[in-house]
């Protein structure tokens, strides 16, 4: 007994000390760059105080009032984020370089420019939240630049926001459900690696504004693991996605519930086997073209784009299809997912692709109609043969 009342007093003293021992940190270069590790850029008493004996712990915080630009000196450190004196906000720079932070509690800003370069990894973890560009007119700039790496795996809301990917950076936004506040514009520009691995559900904080997200795909690569959405009937912001470049990584299925979607340019989605990509709701520019690329399946509007298709499938369901501006490569696999699809346009690369049928079949029922003899032949052939016999 003596041994566990010692151990709930050790307990408990050890809580008191984390509790009295957290303290808000001061950084004294301001926007000049200086060492975490250098105790002379530190203080608890203010930016014009003491140096201080430590630097900060993972129960501090550190000033909202202060500009930083930190250099991690290759160093892992962990924070709590802001204190928690509500407004004080202010409208502030950030720089962090080579190493790595992870902010464990809540972070909002007001204006200003985060910015993480070569080497700077910033981390908000499972349980913190990140609120940039609260109650502003100038957006909270957030740029991951060349070197760089932001991963936001908690909560996460857009009140005027702009997230710029810069080629050789990288961004990972893991949340599923994203809350967009007041009625101001937000994005997310891409030229680096942009990861999303439970997709993007958008919805609406404030039912009573009209604020827009916009995430532009420029270059570089999206891994997109799952849909991009707006489903509250009642939202009134706008969710847009732009593809203008670079390549989108499909790992799960996917499809575009959301305000708009456009293809602007030329781009490639690598879809994996056994997932599926949609891109019906898609508006294709003129002079836009796709590349189909990995052994999954996309699906494309009636009116297809102009498109390759050099491997996987292009899965066609129950509707007239214009194929003449897609190009078949050699090894890829035209699916009818639908009885009575039809297809009276195609070039004469169809002949590369396989046909093939996902749709139970009963002998002398049409699965796809056509006007072109060659098409019709070809299908026929492919489907015929697999057909087991005896």
């Amino acid at each position: 007994m003596k041994t566990a009342i010692n151990l709930v007093a050790a307990f408990v003293i050890a809580c008191a000390a984390l509790s009295v021992n957290a303290a808000t940190y001061y950084w004294k270069p301001g926007a000049t760059q200086g060492l975490w590790t250098t105790l002379e850029n530190w203080s608890t008493e203010g930016v014009d105080g003491a140096d201080a004996t430590a630097t900060p712990g993972e129960s501090d915080n550190l000033d909202k009032l202060s500009d930083f630009n930190i250099d991690l000196n290759q160093g892992d450190y962990k924070i709590v984020g802001w204190g928690s004196d509500a407004g004080a906000w202010e409208h502030r720079n950030w720089t962090i370089s080579n190493g790595r932070l992870t902010i464990t509690g809540e972070t909002r800003t007001h204006s200003g420019n985060w910015n993480i370069e070569t080497g700077g990894v910033l981390i908000f973890p499972s349980g913190s939240t990140f609120y940039p560009g609260v109650d502003v007119d100038s957006p909270m700039y957030v740029n991951i630049n060349n070197g760089g790496s932001l991963s936001v795996l908690g909560t996460a809301r857009f009140y005027r926001s702009i997230y710029t990917v810069a080629s050789g950076g990288e961004l990972t936004f893991q949340p599923t459900s994203i809350r967009t506040t007041s009625s101001k514009a937000n994005e997310i520009n891409n030229n680096g690696i942009l990861n999303m691995p439970n997709g993007m559900i958008l919805g609406q904080y404030d039912t009573t504004s009209g604020a827009t997200l916009t995430l532009n795909q420029i270059a570089g690569e999206l891994n997109l693991g799952a849909s991009i959405d707006d489903t509250s009937a009642s939202n009134p912001s706008a969710f847009r996605v732009v593809f203008s470049g670079g390549t989108v990584n499909v790992t799960g299925d996917v499809t575009f519930n959301v305000t708009s979607v456009a293809l602007e340019n030329s781009v490639t989605f690598n879809v994996t086997s056994g997932k599926t990509v949609d891109l019906t709701p898609v508006s294709f520019a003129s002079g836009s073209s796709i590349t189909k690329t990995g052994d999954g399946t996309i699906i494309l509007p009636a009116t297809a784009p102009t498109a390759t298709i050099s491997a996987g499938k292009l899965a066609l369901s129950a509707s007239t299809y214009d194929l003449a501006a897609v190009t078949f490569e050699a090894g890829s696999v035209i699916e009818l997912t639908a009885m009575g699809g039809r297809v009276d346009s195609a070039n004469s690369s169809i002949a590369s692709a396989t046909f093939a049928a996902t749709i139970p079949a009963t002998p002398g029922t049409a699965v796809l109609y056509s006007t072109d003899s060659t098409v019709l032949t070809k299908a026929k052939t492919d489907l015929d043969s697999s057909v087991p016999t005896g």
